[in-house]
Parts: structure tokens; sequence; C-alpha cells
């Protein structure tokens, strides 16, 4: 099923805008985030189900994807449909059935006028009550649910259908990340291949820029920082040299 690079391809566009991420596990206390992503949860642990409902019920905004909640820890499928444990009404949908494709076939998927592809796996899902975002364009998917939201309690809910490409992800946690008001380590758009960074000693703030291109990038700071390598002040525009780290305060 790929979990591992599903996993990375859920925090990557996080990543790309250097905006923290926690990698938690389904005994996490969840009521700290705005946002709680949940991809390819399989296999879903006593508990975890009635928190992320709890979670979404206060305020919170989840986004989980196909082949979610399907078995117990000892591996018995839920009663009810999928996502099970409880959450098909927290997220507003019921997953069918899935389909897997060979590496060369691609499904369509349209969002609000923009097209992208689907690959590996796609889900057939029905809305339950949730507000259909974008659906399939094409084979036998045409017209049903590539991505919804529901509205549960004060939160919302997220499903995602398939396994996406391109600037799909990026484009959802980009919309999310505005309306979530989640903020990034710096206040600046970063160049592609760089990230940003925190760490902290629950006072200090050490803000860690890494340049993973193989030239030369420019990041536009947005306050005056001390460059922790060489003590001198930096502000405006800061230049990375090719694989270049800058440690700033």
């Amino acid at each position: 099923a790929k979990y591992r690079q599903e996993c990375c391809a859920h925090y990557r566009p996080f990543w790309q805008m250097g905006v923290p991420v926690d990698v938690v596990d389904q005994n996490a206390d969840l009521a700290k985030y705005r946002l709680v992503v949940v991809p390819l949860a399989y296999m879903v642990r006593p508990g975890f189900a009635n928190r992320l409902k709890q979670y979404v019920a206060q305020g919170g905004t989840a986004v989980m994807t196909y082949w979610s909640a399907v078995v117990n820890e000892s591996d018995l499928c839920y009663l009810g449909g999928v996502p099970g444990d409880g959450l098909r009404n927290v997220f507003g949908v019921w997953e069918e059935e899935s389909q897997s494709y060979y590496p060369h076939e691609k499904v369509g998927i349209e969002m609000g006028g923009t097209k992208y592809e689907a690959v590996d796996i796609c889900s057939v899902v029905h809305a339950e009550g949730a507000k259909v975002l974008a659906t399939f364009t094409d084979q036998y998917f045409a017209g049903s649910p590539a991505l919804t939201v529901n509205s549960f309690g004060k939160g919302q809910a997220y499903y995602i259908a398939a396994r996406t490409t391109g600037n799909f992800l990026a484009d959802l946690y980009r919309r999310l990340v505005a309306e979530l008001r989640l903020e990034g380590v710096i206040q600046t758009e970063l160049p592609a291949g760089v990230t940003a960074q925190l760490r902290t000693d629950g006072q200090t703030r050490y803000v860690f820029l890494m340049n993973f291109n193989r030239g030369p990038a420019t990041v536009k700071l947005d306050a005056r920082y001390t460059d922790l390598l060489t003590g001198q002040p930096v502000s405006g525009e800061l230049m990375l040299e090719r694989f270049g780290v800058r440690v700033l305060q």
C-alpha cells in the first residue's frame, strides 16, 4: 500500500511551506493541534477513533485518506462500513470499495476547475452529508467524490478518496494552512527546494534554513536575525549556497 510514501506525500507540502509538523502515533493527545492528518490508517488502535471524533467535534480539522479505519488492532474488519469505529459519521462518507491500478494507469480528478491525477488506488466513496470538493472525471469513478469535507460539531473532517499526484495535496494543504492560520517558521514564501525548520528550548527560537538545491537560493527574511554560524546580523535577502545551511536566532 506504499504507506511510507503516502505519509511522505502528505508531509512534503508542509515541509515546502516551512510549517512545523509533529509526527505522532495514535495514542497522542490531539487537542493541542489545529490540524491533524491521518494518512492510510488502515489499522486503528482502541480509543483513537473516539479521540479523533472528540477532536473534530470540539473544533479541530482532520484529514483522512482512503483505506483508513478498516480493521482493529487484531486485523478484524469493523462492521458498519468504512471508515469504521464510528468515523463514518465524523467524515460523512461511506467508502464502498477500492480499485488498484497498474503504474502506467491514471484517473483524472477535478477540483475547483483544476485538473489533477490519481494513481495506484482509488476508492468509490458516497457522500453521506459531506460536501464534495473534488470529483473523479473518468473511468467508472467519473462523477464520484475524490475529496469531501464534513462539518461535525464545531470542526471539519476531510476525506481523500485516492492516492494523488502533482500539486493536489500541495493545493489542498496550502488552503488549509491559510484558513487555519497555521504559521510557518518564518513569514515568507520559501523558494522551491528550501525549507525552514524550528527548534526551541521553550524560550529561544532557533531557525534552520536549509537549501537542498544544487544551486544557490535566496530567502527574503521577515525580520532581523543573528546568524549563529557567523555571529553577524542578517536581514532582507539572505543567499544560501548550494546545499547551504544557516542557523538564525
